[in-house]
């Protein structure tokens, strides 16, 4: 439907390159100073060939994929066109990194309130 492929084939992709674009910074909806980036890609489509290609992503600066790092995508063989799919990846997703953030705090907080006087 209007000249667009679908994304139609779930996969891997493993990162070659990951460059932050200059200019790219916006706030996202959540207050977080997010940028952009270009990545070129190595898919593997869980159906059809592998192939290389380039995709990009808004990404918060220390939670932003690096060479080899290995994401979820959807994908389109026939034409070599890739979108990440980083929903539920607490690598790069900024509200699961701050989910797991509190999670580990509180935790922390709760075994040291349990904790004998005088331990760590």
């Amino acid at each position: 439907m209007f000249g667009r492929s679908k994304m139609s084939h779930h996969g891997t992709a493993n990162v070659v390159m990951s460059q932050l674009i200059q200019n790219g910074r916006v706030k996202d909806e959540y207050g977080y100073r997010v940028h952009k980036y270009d990545l070129i890609v190595d898919v593997t489509p869980d159906e059809g060939s592998p192939f290389r290609a380039e995709t990009s992503g808004w990404f918060e600066g220390l939670h932003a994929p690096r060479k080899g790092d290995v994401v979820k995508v959807m994908c389109d063989a026939a034409d070599k066109s890739v979108e990440l799919d980083i929903a539920d990846d607490v690598r790069y997703n900024l509200k699961l990194v701050n989910r797991a953030r509190k999670t580990r705090t509180t935790d922390e907080r709760q075994r040291l309130l349990e904790g004998e006087p005088g331990t760590d």
